[in-house]
């Protein structure tokens, strides 16, 4: 009797930078704090319907949906003990810890997106760049989304997925333009790697 392997995890893991443009006061771990902002933000990026528990009228095709309503594949939900299963991304708070930046000041957080959700990195830059445009943090601080880099932490590899103006992995701008536009290759090949494959 053959058996196949597990089936390869992809992941696609960044790091995101973004200079304060005045004085911000942020708790002391910002976790919390980065992954409501980018809630909000990404929902107004990507859906216009509203989500109160009814779920949208899109299903699993609405990327807000997707990533923040994840729930198991339709051939499994008879199944399937929990409606939900794990979020299809994770945030890396900044490694400092610190509760003030001045203006002009930068902080750096892990974001890595699993599996499919990779193919919507477009909406995912115009997201971190909304909540800097609507602030975070106690005083509502704005910030400039510098740069978006993608890392393969088994080989080193990094390729830049926004370079603080145009995103290169979708052809989406910065200013005022939402990433509706030609997806491309969204995901980045020098970020990506699988569970399945063992440093050298």
């Amino acid at each position: 009797m053959s058996s196949s392997g597990p089936a390869a995890l992809e992941l696609y893991c960044n790091e995101v930078t973004v200079r304060f443009l005045e004085k911000a006061i942020v708790p002391p771990y910002e976790g919390p704090m980065i992954r409501g902002a980018f809630g909000r933000a990404f929902k107004e990026s990507c859906c216009p319907y509203p989500h109160n528990g009814t779920g949208c009228p899109l299903g699993d095709k609405c990327p807000y949906a997707y990533v923040f309503e994840t729930s198991p594949p339709e051939e499994a939900r008879d199944f399937a003990r929990n409606k939900e299963v794990p979020r299809p991304y994770v945030f890396e708070p900044p490694e400092e810890t610190r509760m003030e930046y001045e203006p002009g000041e930068r902080t750096r957080f892990g974001f890595t997106v699993i599996g499919r959700a990779a193919g919507y990195m477009p909406y995912f830059v115009y997201a971190f760049s909304k909540m800097g445009d609507e602030g975070v943090g106690r005083r509502k601080a704005n910030y400039e989304l510098e740069n978006i880099v993608a890392r393969n932490p088994l080989t080193g590899a990094d390729e830049e997925v926004f370079d603080g103006r145009r995103s290169r992995t979708a052809g989406c701008r910065r200013a005022g333009r939402t990433p509706f536009g030609r997806r491309g290759d969204s995901k980045g090949s020098a970020c990506r790697w699988s569970s399945s494959r063992r440093p050298s």
